[in-house]
């Protein structure tokens, strides 16, 4: 083991660290890199562009705000730009109830692998079983999601349901997915939809809870919007994610992100507002 340290600090002291991460990256492939993103913007993950080493989002909330609306997420690429580490977290207070949704994952060449909790407790109290859904999606040559299952649990709790996910494409893109539990005897589907240059602009699902998110582009291609809607019988929760400032490379480096409780009916319902900057620290490779 010492023999490999010295081994490695010589060729790092000799070659200097570009030209290693040159030579790592010698085998990384950079095509479909437009239906990675889509995949990631499907699961959760943030726009990203260009060879980005880590990323740090933090949220300054409103200290005099109750419903402690907060933000956080860390992510690490690999040289080869996949993702290592990924753990994003979002908080807040409806009511008495704190909502506290935290996502992470990691990817290879041949799947992605998503982990989703979520806590709901009484301020001021803890919860200590979250629901969890834990996915692992396959991944075909071009890095086109062709599969995967699911794994459904409570947190500290033995009983487990499992699922399968089956996709639908068209033209060459995903344009549904669906996640089968048979436990449950439910099916639960995405529908995607793209603009003409291949970016993604909608997602929708079905349940209990409809999810439906939208997102815009800047003329140059940055991430420029994103609205999510949960509609719920009695509340529905919209969050309304728009940056303000970019790097030279098009990643978003400052965000406003708010949110809207609107109690009962959509459009006469009463409305609750709060909302959040997002600062953003991203480190590139060199």
């Amino acid at each position: 083991m010492a023999n490999l340290f010295l081994y490695t600090t010589i060729i790092t002291l000799l070659t200097g660290s570009s030209a290693l991460y040159a030579a790592e990256k010698s085998h990384c492939t950079q095509e479909n890199l437009q239906t990675i993103q889509n995949n990631r913007t499907i699961l959760g993950v943030p726009y990203i562009r260009g060879p980005v080493k880590s990323l740090r989002a933090q949220s300054a909330p409103d200290p005099d705000d109750f419903r402690e609306f907060t933000i956080t997420t860390e992510i690490d690429f690999d040289p080869c730009g996949l993702i290592t580490h990924f753990k994003s977290l979002r908080s807040d207070i409806a009511g008495r109830i704190k909502k506290t949704r935290i996502l992470s994952a990691s990817e290879t060449g041949n799947n992605a692998n998503y982990t989703f909790k979520n806590y709901r407790h009484r301020t001021g109290r803890t919860d200590r079983y979250p629901m969890v859904i834990s996915t692992e999606f396959t991944k075909d040559e071009k890095q086109q999601i062709v599969g995967g299952k699911a794994k459904m649990y409570v947190e500290n709790n033995d009983t487990t349901m499992h699922g399968d996910i089956q996709v639908q494409l068209q033209n060459g893109q995903l344009s549904g997915l669906i996640t089968h539990w048979p436990d449950l005897y439910l099916d639960q589907n995405f529908k995607i939809g793209y603009d003409d240059a291949g970016r993604i602009i909608s997602i929708a699902t079905d349940g209990d809870t409809p999810l439906t998110q939208t997102f815009t582009y800047t003329p140059e291609g940055y991430s420029a919007t994103q609205e999510d809607l949960y509609e719920g019988g009695v509340l529905t929760n919209r969050y309304f994610t728009e940056c303000q400032r970019w790097d030279t490379h098009g990643n978003c480096t400052q965000e406003r992100v708010s949110l809207q409780y609107i109690h009962g009916d959509k459009k006469t319902g009463l409305r609750e507002n709060t909302a959040t900057i997002v600062t953003k620290v991203i480190e590139y490779y060199p």
